[in-house]
């Protein structure tokens, strides 16, 4: 399928049917920070890969350690504070 605008579409019937049928896996609530609309659930298809989540995992534990030696060399370095 070509991108086109949907003025331009060359098949608006089936560009309507896509469009109503994927609007359908997004259930928004309303009242849980009024006024701003939020995802009920996040389509299974948009979640992150099992993957991506042990990528992300693997980079967050090293920041603590990266904290804790930024804190200790600040003690020994004066000039830190300017």
């Amino acid at each position: 399928m070509k991108p086109s605008l949907p003025q331009n579409d060359t098949d608006p019937t089936k560009r309507k049917s896509l469009l109503e049928r994927n609007q359908g896996e997004y259930e928004f609530d309303h009242d849980f920070l009024a006024p701003m609309a939020m995802l009920k659930d996040v389509p299974s298809s948009e979640n992150f890969s099992t993957k991506y989540i042990a990528e992300r995992t693997v980079e967050s534990a090293e920041l603590p350690i990266n904290m804790l030696a930024v804190n200790t060399r600040s003690l020994w370095d004066p000039l830190d504070e300017l």
